[in-house]
């Protein structure tokens, strides 16, 4: 049985309710192993599950609301039966969890006897803890003081007091887990119910947590010694609909105090502990986790949220096929204003003058094999790169993607400098010094050679001749290599522009857009079928809020 209470316990305070308990064990929303009278919900076609179903199987690329839509079902699927849901406290700051007292606060249970031993080891914990309910065991609990099995009434969805609201029909147990970190949390956050949020002032969330935290933030209690609403007992759960995240004002130190005195000193302190529930307002936050420990209002808060985010994804959507579309457009046009304004004042000069004045034929007689090297590392580095950086930013925003997409132009870049300027450029290097020096230098250097050894040619003469060959051959290395480079160039330029026009706008950005209005057009129909099935299938007892 569940530990007596004190014979001295004050009328008005805490009222517990004496039923048989029963043990539990999960993580995240998980069954009891008691057995149900009810059915559990099944996938027919003309079921709320079935069509959330039918959701996550037609947009598997929204994970984040698909892993909302897999917690509403199994709330659907077993609302007839006990669960446990796990509660995630978040503090803003190490600094925030050591001033707040709301755990201590919500696991407290003055009135009952014997909760000293157990609550004194809450309070001088050390670290961030799990705490799940049970019978309190010395032995039981973990050596580190990280995992607390205790009998607190608010854990248990048995001894859990409803404030004179009636009792719900399904008992669920909370298992409650502290987290300082933010990334701590949301490796963990798929299995966590719902994430209550501590923080000393008002913070806006979207600015500081992650949007998985975000989406499953039930709660953000501010929590400091400044003035709070008064709370009784008797006084409603202040509960405004349409509210995806509540937000609740405590003091959670002056109602830790009270339960601490009212401990110590017995009635003595009654009317301290009485004033200090009431003045920091954590009647508030106990009626807050009474509601959202049933399952229907839970079901209702989650349900909510899935059909916001489908009703946003709808209206984005409308918005695109409404207007997105001509502002694409004028955006592919700009697009290509932009590249052929960077191939014409940039890229062409630039490559035209740096093969002019760094790849000039004389310098190949002592750059050689480097020539290759050379114009890799200028294309690399001047290659159309504002037209690549633009084009991937504008498909990526039609495609409403991150993820890496195709480019033609960083293609061809890497065609050119992986594969065109070693099979082309630097073979002909070679070749053209090779011919001149076959063709003029080297055979008219043996004429002159000859000439002065056996026809009694003059030295002067000779080397006259030897000369002539040289400047004749340095002649043909000029007017190829200058011809060669042109006609390349000249080719890789008109390339670009080929590129442009018809792989990247035409059959490209242009193509992309029409095909995916299309495709959106076709998804948002989808949705708002799906979403009509959602609201028209609405189980007795779930709302949308």
């Amino acid at each position: 049985m569940f530990p007596s209470l004190k014979s001295s316990q004050i009328g008005g305070l805490h009222c517990l309710r004496t039923r048989l308990r029963f043990t539990f064990s999960g993580k995240g929303t998980k069954l009891y192993s008691q057995a149900s009278t009810h059915k559990k919900a099944t996938f027919e076609s003309n079921t709320l599950v079935y069509n959330l179903s039918n959701y996550q199987s037609s947009f598997p690329q929204d994970k984040a609301l698909n892993k909302d839509i897999t917690t509403l079902k199994q709330l659907l699927q077993n609302r007839h039966e006990p669960q446990v849901f796990k509660v995630a406290v978040l503090y803003e700051s190490a600094k925030v969890r050591r001033n707040s007292k709301i755990v201590e606060v919500l696991l407290a249970d003055p009135l009952a006897s014997n909760n000293q031993v157990w609550f004194e080891r809450i309070r001088k914990r050390h670290g961030l803890a799990r705490f799940f309910f049970g019978e309190y065991a010395k032995d039981l609990v973990d050596e580190d003081d990280l995992e607390y099995r205790i009998p607190s009434p608010i854990l248990s969805g048995l001894y859990r007091n409803t404030f004179k609201r009636e009792a719900p029909d399904v008992a669920n147990d909370l298992i409650i887990e502290e987290y300082e970190n933010a990334a701590q949390l949301e490796k963990a956050v798929d299995e966590c119910t719902y994430v209550v949020y501590v923080t000393p002032q008002f913070n806006y969330v979207t600015t500081s947590l992650p949007s998985s935290i975000k989406d499953r933030l039930l709660l953000q209690v501010i929590d400091n010694t400044e003035y709070s609403p008064v709370s009784t007992e008797s006084s409603p759960l202040s509960i405004e609909d349409g509210i995806q995240t509540h937000l609740i004002k405590i003091n959670s130190n002056l109602a830790y105090n009270g339960i601490v005195q009212f401990i110590q000193r017995d009635v003595h302190a009654a009317d301290e502990y009485i004033e200090s529930m009431t003045k920091s307002n954590v009647y508030e936050l106990f009626k807050f986790v009474d509601h959202f420990s049933r399952t229907d209002n839970l079901t209702s808060w989650y349900l909510a949220k899935i059909i916001q985010t489908i009703s946003s994804k709808i209206k984005r959507a409308n918005t695109v096929i409404s207007e997105g579309s001509d502002v694409v457009k004028s955006e592919i046009e700009n697009f290509g204003q932009m590249v052929n304004s960077e191939l014409q004042y940039e890229f062409i000069p630039e490559t035209t003058n740096y093969v002019q004045k760094k790849l000039s034929w004389w310098k190949l007689y002592y750059k050689n094999d480097n020539v290759e090297y050379d114009l890799k590392d200028f294309l690399n580095n001047q290659f159309m790169n504002k037209a690549i950086e633009n084009y991937n930013f504008l498909r990526g925003k039609i495609l409403s993607t991150d993820e890496v997409v195709e480019n033609p132009l960083l293609e061809l870049k890497n065609e050119v400098i992986n594969r065109r300027v070693s099979s082309e450029v630097q073979p002909e290097v070679y070749s053209v010094l090779s011919k001149a020096f076959v063709y003029y230098q080297l055979p008219i250097s043996v004429i002159a050679a000859l000439s002065y050894q056996f026809f009694d040619f003059s030295g002067n003469a000779c080397i006259a001749l030897c000369s002539l060959g040289w400047i004749l051959g340095f002649n043909q290395v000029s007017r190829d290599w200058i011809n060669f480079m042109n006609k390349w160039m000249n080719q890789l330029f008109e390339e670009v522009r080929v590129t442009v026009g018809s792989k990247c706008i035409d059959n490209g950005l242009m193509k992309e857009s029409n095909e995916q209005v299309i495709r959106i057009e076709n998804e948002n129909s989808i949705r708002q079928k799906i979403l009509r099935d959602i609201e028209r299938k609405l189980p007795a007892g779930i709302n949308k809020l």
